[in-house]
């Protein structure tokens, strides 16, 4: 599978997962500036998750199909399988996203938290979309994308602030990084910029 990367750090029991906009894209540079900055404080997983234009080359899922059941099995998946073949517990697991894939993580580690009480969670989520703001644009006319109706169905049934508080309560620690607070864009371009959030991650 061509989803994922992974970068290796054997003397470290913390995992960074790195996922990047709706498509998570392992090779956009934002992913790849972060995990370069990453990698000395751990291993770090990137998962892409589904097809977009810019990715037209990869053998994915179309954003049309995607679910957030398949991006749970991605991530399941793909993190026990660094874990089997690294030898790694990786008993700290960090959860980089930006935009809308700050909705996976956060449902995910919602929906996995109470099976891995004996692992650390983090979330550093960066210009978190939200799940009502996806909902409305969906009923507009002018749509770039179309996201299918059961991601849609999934978006209406959660409501990820009630996540957050929940999580925090159960001591997932939490940092919102927004973009215009930086005086950046939604890509976080300029290195001093990625350079202060990867500064930023690995203090939390």
């Amino acid at each position: 599978m061509n989803n994922f990367n992974f970068l290796n750090n054997a003397t470290k029991d913390k995992l960074y997962v790195v996922l990047m906009g709706l498509s998570g894209g392992k090779d956009e540079t934002l992913t790849k500036d972060l995990s370069s900055g990453l990698t000395e404080n751990g291993s770090v997983l990137n998962i892409q998750f589904c097809n977009d234009p810019d990715y037209q080359d990869v053998n994915l899922k179309g954003i049309e199909d995607l679910t957030f059941e398949y991006c749970f099995e991605t991530l399941d998946r793909e993190i026990e399988d660094a874990k089997d073949k690294h030898k790694r517990d990786f008993n700290e697991i960090v959860f980089i996203s930006q935009s809308f894939s700050a909705l996976i993580s956060i449902y995910y580690v919602y929906k996995t938290l109470k099976n891995k009480k004996d692992v650390l969670h983090k979330l550093v989520l960066l210009d978190k979309s939200s799940s009502r703001g996806i909902v409305e644009y969906m009923k507009t006319d002018q749509k770039e994308i179309t996201l299918s109706k059961q991601l849609i169905k999934y978006l209406e049934s959660n409501n990820e602030i009630e996540m957050l508080k929940e999580l925090e309560k159960n001591g997932v620690k939490i940092k919102n990084i927004e973009a215009e607070d930086l005086g950046a864009d939604h890509e976080f371009e300029g290195d001093k910029i990625r350079k202060a959030i990867s500064d930023e991650i690995k203090s939390l």
